[in-house]
């Protein structure tokens, strides 16, 4: 188990290459929604790459992306009212 940690912090150190930034707005039936978990996953295997979390006027950001790739954005509702949502092939 330790080996696959190694590898995988290995494995997202890649990512903080880039001059690119993610960013965008969560919300909840259109109300931006603040402190909510936003992950950004790799596109092909869905590796965990950068967690956040949103800001008072819902806005994350993730800086130093690589240029190009594909990631996939996920929210999570800290409730559990709603189910996850998820926007694929975003790029930087």
């Amino acid at each position: 188990m330790a080996s696959y940690a190694v590898r995988r912090i290995h494995y997202v150190q890649r990512y903080r290459i880039g001059a690119a930034t993610i960013s965008g707005v969560v919300r909840k039936l259109t109300v931006p929604l603040a402190n909510c978990p936003v992950y950004l996953l790799e596109q092909d295997g869905f590796l965990p790459i950068r967690k956040t979390i949103s800001a008072s006027d819902g806005s994350y950001s993730f800086t130093n992306m690589e240029q190009g790739t594909e990631y996939i954005v996920m929210t999570i509702d800290p409730d559990g009212a709603y189910n996850a949502v998820l926007a694929d092939r975003v790029t930087a």
